[in-house]
């Protein structure tokens, strides 16, 4: 009985076992990872999404998948028996889904993908591989025509390292999980993407022991081999001895994108030196050295460039190519490639492109990115922009950098002939507007290069943008004025920009045209409209001239700012201006002005703010209290002031109270009398240099220009008494006098009514420099100025 009893717990006792093993293996394959199910589609992290087996591209627009949607996804598709996917497939809560990369493994039935599948995506996505596909191995060359950002595309098996790595040393090879680099735009540097969709293999060849024959001996090796697909996702070579690199260099191995780098011995290239290397698709070259490169070697270089037939993307960087051929033969070999950057260091080089050629570029028919930048071009030949066939695609052209000039260094046409909308830039950085030489000299824009630049495509601009440079308005620049020409002035307006510059004498808005100071107006009309700006701008000016009969009948235009900047005016008569007011009234490099009646200015009584005279002879102003809501006057050299231009006492209409009067002074004669006669109930600011910009640094304070203006204590002192609001500050130091001792003297009582140069730095106190003094910034000086040497209280002792 206890046998029998026994051998039924036992029997029991195995059930139970079985029961929890067959728990336990549930249990184990329950708590497997969360691994992609056999068919669906899944969201990793916060961007790539993964789909497999026979999925149900509808899940893309049901609820229950919860897509956050971004700018752009990755996107995996693996293991199906699909045979197309059409345009609608890949959509997601009603939104149409961006990708930057896309790969579809081992979907061996798959043999069409919808040429709009992905159409949202052509200017983001950068790259497609289908590996082990039934997908025509051409597939997407007509599909991604239009795909402006892709930099590979690749059909075919997949990839792996040899098996005998032997055979590539001393290069050596990685396949797996590797970050993927993607060459960026004409901006910004090569990136690369962490975190890599599929595996990828990556050749490296970083030996200085090898030369050109030896790594194309090796490529032989792997092209004898049985080691198939004969394909790599990349191959990197950096060599620093290297001199050249042969014909058929990778003989029958391809690459999807190809790296040279630290290759500063690097002369010649073959031009057959790419032979066969239909795979390659990114090029990317760095510190190689053709600067010395002669005619037919930099012939052979861009021959083996041309010979890359689906080049999506080149960059060459700090190469020192001497010259951009012309296309003399017409050919348009690579029609994939959309960004090409030729770009050159010349601070470090002092070298790089120095001519640019007809139809340099038109080998490359879709182009959409190009930059030149900090080459020495210093001159473009005629149609170096050029194209024999059109494109719908745009064409963005940097060539900022370059001392190219304007009487010999653009030829006629030399932007023209595009065959497409395109824009130029041109810009000075920081390192080229230290470096005079080689700065650009753009003293004008010939007509016969921008004129037909900008009537051959309504959208064609040429956008400038650097520090301080302006042009010549004289006949050699009229054509960019023309009243009869209304199109092609609102081209000019739209397509010419200069800005960020500084007491600019046209107009003080940015995008707009500028005029030197020394401008003739010569062939001008005596006015020009510039409606964007509500600005009338006289550079003809003629004493006489009746500026209400010009505007008559272009009130529309609501005109609020007078710009005068004439060189024969003497004159402003009563009637100079007739029933025409403005806001903001300047008259600007007028060197033969000497009389203002003082009426001519009385129809802006109730709307002037700002007047500004600077580069005239003026002798005589109107009284500026007449100006009722007056709150600027700049009077910046040859003029002279008393107290009838700032009669308070007499103004019938008084100033708007409670309005702040700012007064910048130059270089002029101020009347002792000047500022008796203010409303002492007006906050009144002295700007006594004429100094308008801000300064950010020391450096650029201490090259400021002091004032020459006599601080006399008979003018300014009872300013400041006048009213305890008063103020006066200087954007420039002062050089010490006799006449500024007595600011020194009672510094205690004005110290909160007077800002010297320095007082926003260094707290309020007097200071003044030797006469003379050449101010630096030192930083093991005070500023520049080394108070041991110089005491201000012991020249003010020896000399007062």
């Amino acid at each position: 009985m206890q046998v029998s009893a026994m051998s039924k717990n036992c029997h029991k006792l195995e059930i139970w076992t079985s029961i929890l093993i067959v728990c336990l293996v549930s249990s184990v394959k329950s708590s497997k990872p969360n691994q992609d199910p056999e068919n669906g589609c899944k969201l990793h992290s916060y961007d790539k999404i993964t789909c497999t087996g026979n999925f149900n591209f509808s899940i893309f627009s049901e609820a229950e998948f919860k897509i956050k949607v971004l700018d752009r996804y990755k996107l995996e598709i693996f293991n199906t028996s699909l045979k197309t996917v059409d345009e609608s497939t890949f959509r997601g809560n009603g939104n149409i889904l961006n990708y930057y990369t896309i790969l579809v493994q081992n979907a061996t039935q798959l043999n069409s993908i919808h040429p709009n599948s992905f159409a949202s995506s052509k200017h983001i996505l950068s790259e497609f591989r289908a590996i082990d596909t039934a997908l025509p191995r051409n597939f997407g060359d007509d599909e991604f025509v239009l795909f402006t950002n892709l930099q590979q595309v690749y059909v075919g098996d997949e990839t792996r390292c040899p098996e005998d790595d032997t055979i590539l040393l001393p290069c050596t090879c990685r396949f797996g999980d590797l970050g993927r680099t993607v060459l960026s735009g004409l901006y910004g540097t090569t990136s690369s993407l962490s975190d890599g969709v599929g595996k990828t293999t990556a050749i490296r060849c970083d030996s200085d022991l090898i030369t050109g024959t030896e790594l194309s001996e090796i490529f032989s090796k792997i092209s004898k081999s049985n080691h198939t697909p004969k394909y790599f996702d990349s191959i990197t070579i950096r060599n620093s001895n290297i001199t050249s690199l042969p014909s058929h260099l990778f003989q029958n191995v391809t690459f999807g994108r190809v790296k040279l780098y630290e290759v500063q011995n690097l002369k010649q290239l073959h031009p057959s030196v790419f032979h066969g290397q239909e795979g390659i698709q990114a090029l990317e070259i760095e510190k190689a050295n053709f600067t010395g490169a002669s005619e037919s070697t930099t012939l052979d270089i861009f021959k083996a460039l041309k010979s890359l037939k689906n080049v999506r993307k080149m960059r060459l960087s700090n190469c020192g190519i001497p010259f951009i051929p012309a296309n003399t033969d017409n050919s348009t070999s690579c029609t994939k490639l959309r960004i090409l950057s030729i770009s050159f260091d010349r601070r470090e080089h002092k070298s790089g492109v120095s001519h640019v050629g007809s139809y340099a570029f038109s080998w490359a028919p879709n182009l959409m990115q190009l930059g030149l930048t900090k080459n020495y071009i210093s001159s473009f030949k005629s149609f170096s922009f050029g194209f024999h066939v059109p494109s719908e695609n745009g064409l963005a052209v940097d060539i900022s950098g370059n001392p190219f000039n304007d009487s010999d260094g653009l030829e006629p046409n030399a932007f023209s002939g595009s065959k497409r909308q395109i824009s130029i830039k041109f810009e000075i950085d920081s390192f080229a507007a230290s470096d005079p030489a080689n700065d650009p000299v753009l003293n004008y824009l010939p007509e016969n290069v921008f004129r037909p630049f900008l009537e051959e495509n309504v959208n064609n601009t040429y956008s400038v943008d650097y520090y301080n440079v302006d042009i010549y308005c004289d006949c050699r620049s009229a054509w960019m004025f023309e009243m009869t020409s209304g199109l092609l002035k609102s081209r000019v307006k739209a397509g010419l920009r200069i800005t960020r510059v500084q007491g600019n004498l046209v107009d003080g808005e940015y995008s707009s045209i500028q005029c030197k100071s020394q401008s003739s107006f010569e062939c001008f009309p005596n006015c020009v409209i510039y409606p964007d700006y509500q600005l009338l701008h006289c550079g003809r000016f003629q004493d006489g001239f009746k500026i209400e009969e010009f505007i008559h009948g272009q009130e529309s235009y609501n005109i609020s700012k007078l710009l005068i900047s004439a060189k024969n005016v003497t004159t402003l008569g009563y009637d100079s201006i007739g029933n025409v007011s403005f806001n903001e009234i300047s008259l600007t490099d007028c060197p033969q002005l000497e009389f203002i009646h003082p009426t001519t200015f009385v129809s802006s009584d109730a709307s002037l703010k700002s007047f500004t005279a600077t580069n005239t002879n003026l002798q005589n102003f109107p009284n500026f209290a007449n100006f009722h809501y007056l709150s600027f006057v700049r009077l910046a050299t040859g003029f002279s002031v008393n107290s009838s231009n700032f009669d308070y006492s007499t103004s019938e209409k008084g100033h708007k109270v409670g309005q702040d009067l700012t007064i910048s002074l130059g270089t002029g004669k101020i009347h002792p009398d000047s500022f008796t006669k203010l409303n002492p109930k007006q906050n009144v600011t002295l700007i006594i240099t004429d100094q308008t910009e801000e300064y950010s640094t020391i450096g650029e304070i201490v090259r400021c220009t002091p004032s020459n203006l006599e601080l006399e204590s008979a003018i300014f002192k009872p300013f400041l008494n006048m009213n305890p609001g008063n103020r006066i500050t200087s954007k420039c130091y002062i050089e010490c006098s006799c006449k500024v001792k007595w600011m020194s003297d009672e510094w205690d009582v004005i110290k909160e009514q007077v800002q010297i140069w320095l007082s926003e730095y260094v707290g309020p106190m007097f200071y003044c420099v030797r006469p003379g003094a050449n101010i630096t910034a030192n930083p093991d000086t005070f500023f520049g100025f080394n108070s041991k040497e110089f005491v201000q209280e012991k020249y003010f002792k020896e000399n007062c």
